[in-house]
């Protein structure tokens, strides 16, 4: 393999009955030239854990219909990934159709730290990838710790008053200070009068520094069978305020006048379906937690709200949301207090499978395929893959990898969902990015059908 760096030329590719890129098939006497793609947008997945792939999508124009997105050459520099992202052009053209185009690419194999990634050596086209340390994870040359992580006292949310017999729900956001640093679990005790929360995380000290990138971490713990009194709340030690448990004849319950449900058109089965309830209530209530009940086709859903605290006064909006799983497939009609309602149908599960893939290589280069080639230690291995689904009820869905030893097994996997899709074919070529692999003679198998050899060496 040749060493990697930025091609600023276009390379002529003439084709009489060959392959290019691994395997994919092009018409015999075509003349086709690389160029770099005219890319304007980047998008990345940030962060991500240590072991996941992150996902670059790039996106342009193209000037005419007949240039399509080929292949991406990564190099990588201390904390700089470059990216050169390649477009397959025919020397003979076609008429100017501006063509909007959008590709993805998968990187993996970063250790933990910040990254700058840099597409077509345009600063302009600059992402921030951050890649944490994953918990539990133990790698050479890692020492893993239990820590404590601070959180967000303005993110703190719980009601001031709950009745005897509800859950109270605590939300916050957890705080993790750099990036060998994730959060692991909440210890959680009623101690006496006192809610005592403890947010832990997982602290993995690399041979190399730990680079500082704050974390805000989303979560919720639900303390059940609190009994009538007034509890303090403490995280960490630290009051953040004070919830009541009352009698449920200390207070006033009823309906909650609902003046409106939402819900999606459709989902797939599967899926959440996230319904919005909005209304108006006395200022001085509260709403309880849902109750459902379901027959074939309906979901009967009561909301309540409570006043705990004097007669009802004022008015004010409302807007909650509840998340209902488990629906089959077909037309649901989701009522919430018989009130107001909403349909939506749900549509059969998506099937994720192996992508059936028509070509597939490694390379590390333009032009050279890197099947029984020496790579230096620290060089990107790309594998591509490509072909045609048979209709857009096909999507690509990303790839499996898995590393043991010198034996990877990489699989490409796509996602058939069905409905009205049309019988129009669609192109996909798609390339994963290993990074970080260690001396030795790796066998990379791709899908179970494809495999490749090669060594890395010091």
């Amino acid at each position: 393999m040749r060493n990697r760096g930025f091609i600023a030329t276009a390379v002529l590719f003439i084709v009489a009955g060959i392959s290019c890129g691994g395997g994919q098939r092009i018409e015999i006497g075509s003349i086709y030239e690389m160029v770099a793609a005219p890319v304007d947008r980047v998008e990345i997945t940030s962060p991500i854990l240590t072991g996941e792939a992150a996902r670059l999508t790039v996106k342009g124009i193209f000037e005419d219909a007949c240039t399509v997105l080929d292949r991406y050459i990564t190099a990588i520099e201390g904390g700089t990934v470059d990216i050169t992202v390649y477009a397959k052009r025919s020397i003979s053209g076609c008429d100017a159709a501006p063509t909007p185009f959008e590709g993805n690419y998968y990187l993996s194999g970063l250790a933990s730290g910040v990254y700058t990634v840099r597409v077509n050596d345009d600063d302009t086209l600059t992402v921030e990838l951050a890649v944490v340390q994953s918990s539990g994870a133990d790698p050479v040359g890692t020492e893993c710790e239990e820590t404590r992580l601070g959180f967000d006292p303005e993110s703190v949310v719980f009601p001031d008053t709950v009745m005897e017999g509800q859950d109270l729900t605590i939300s916050v956001n957890a705080l993790a200070p750099d990036t060998c640093t994730t959060f692991s679990g909440i210890d959680a005790a009623v101690e006496g009068t006192g809610i005592v929360l403890s947010i832990n995380g997982q602290s993995c000290r690399l041979a190399s520094a730990c680079q500082e990138i704050l974390q805000y971490v989303p979560v919720e713990q639900r303390i059940l069978g609190l009994a009538r009194g007034v509890y303090a709340v403490f995280i960490n030690g630290t009051n953040v305020g004070v919830v009541r448990v009352l009698e449920v004849s200390q207070c006033a319950v009823s309906l909650a006048p609902v003046a409106a449900v939402g819900a999606p058109a459709s989902i797939r089965e599967g899926e959440s379906c996230v319904v919005t309830v909005s209304g108006s209530m006395p200022e001085n209530f509260s709403l309880a937690p849902f109750a459902e009940a379901r027959t074939e086709g309906a979901v009967a859903i009561t909301l309540e709200m409570y006043g705990c605290a004097e007669d009802p006064s004022g008015n004010t909006p409302f807007e909650t949301s509840y998340g209902l799983s488990g629906l089959a497939a077909g037309t649901w009609v989701i009522g919430v207090n018989d009130m107001a309602s909403a349909a939506v149908a749900v549509l059969p599960a998506c099937e994720r499978r192996f992508a059936s893939i028509e070509f597939a290589d490694i390379y590390s280069s333009l032009w050279e395929s890197g099947n029984g080639q020496e790579v230096p230690v620290g060089t990107p291995i790309d594998a591509v893959v490509g072909g045609t689904f048979p209709n857009g009820c096909f999507g690509f869905d990303g790839f499996e990898y898995v590393l043991e030893g010198t034996t990877i097994a990489l699989n490409a996997m796509a996602l058939y969902c069905s409905g009205v899709c049309g019988d129009k074919p669609v192109d996909f070529r798609e390339t994963y990015t290993i990074l970080g692999l260690g001396p030795g003679h790796y066998t990379i198998t791709i899908n179970t059908a494809w495999t490749f050899e090669f060594d890395v060496v010091e």
